[in-house]
């Protein structure tokens, strides 16, 4: 199953990312893809509510700039291409919180 993902080794960057495990409901464990033949695996878990996980297409749909897999031939990503060639599914839009969180700091929030 196939989501978009922060890169951790590259924080500026949203790219494809694998479900590899999982856990129980709440935990499972994501791989960055990267489709070169010497590819180092770049793996982290993740909880449900993690906030640099997101569905296939949020790019699209936010208007961000989506990192392609290193190694994807050709400049354009196209998911629907892409979920194809690898045999995937985009992983389902309901297994993503959408908690709209208050913002911590505020006009009334007094600094030291």
């Amino acid at each position: 199953m196939k989501l978009e993902t922060v890169d951790p080794r590259e924080p500026c960057s949203i790219c494809p990312a694998t479900v590899t495990k999982v856990f129980s409901d709440q935990y499972f464990m994501i791989t960055i893809d990267d489709l070169r033949p010497d590819a180092c695996e770049n793996s982290m878990l993740c909880h449900a509510d993690s906030p640099g996980i997101l569905p296939v297409q949020w790019c699209l749909k936010n208007g961000v700039h989506l990192t392609p897999p290193k190694g994807y031939p050709g400049l354009d990503f196209d998911w629907a291409d892409y979920l194809k060639q690898s045999g995937a599914e985009a992983l389902s839009q309901y297994c993503f919180r959408t908690v709209s969180c208050p913002s911590v700091y505020s006009s009334t929030t007094d600094f030291p």
